[in-house]
């Protein structure tokens, strides 16, 4: 359930984010992030949020999905997204998936057998807009 032992650092939050440009009220978008673990790649991404844009994050380990939830209730730069956030306990396979404009994914790939990449590869990239961005990292 989990593939680091510790949180992603700034410098590769900041890679997996650089594609997400700070957006504009005239044009709102859809952000996915899948396995925002305890939220470091989620707090770039609020920065470059606009004040329409939308978050989902999956999450399938529920100690990180408890302390995600507390952190959009207490953590500033969470919390201004919080009415615009929406978190999942779950696999991102289980997932009931929208259309979006850009997807982050750190999933820890190397941890999974190949078909199982394959199939949630296949999902996410379904799941992109024409035109949309996806970045992909491991956390």
């Amino acid at each position: 359930m989990t593939g680091s032992i510790a949180p992603s650092g700034a410098a590769l939050s900041r890679a997996l984010t650089r594609h997400v440009q700070p957006g504009s009220p005239h044009q709102p978008r859809a952000v996915l992030e899948v396995g925002p673990g305890t939220g470091a790649v989620t707090r770039h991404l609020a920065q470059r949020l606009g004040p329409n844009d939308t978050l989902e994050l999956v999450e399938a380990n529920r100690p990180f999905v408890d302390h995600l939830a507390a952190a959009l209730r207490h953590d500033a730069r969470l919390a201004a997204i919080a009415p615009r956030t929406r978190l999942h306990h779950g696999l991102i396979q289980d997932q009931q998936l929208g259309h979006y404009d850009h997807i982050v994914c750190g999933l820890p790939f190397a941890n999974f057998p190949p078909s199982q990449i394959e199939a949630v590869v296949r999902q996410l990239l379904a799941s992109l807009r024409p035109g949309g961005r996806r970045v992909r990292g491991e956390s």
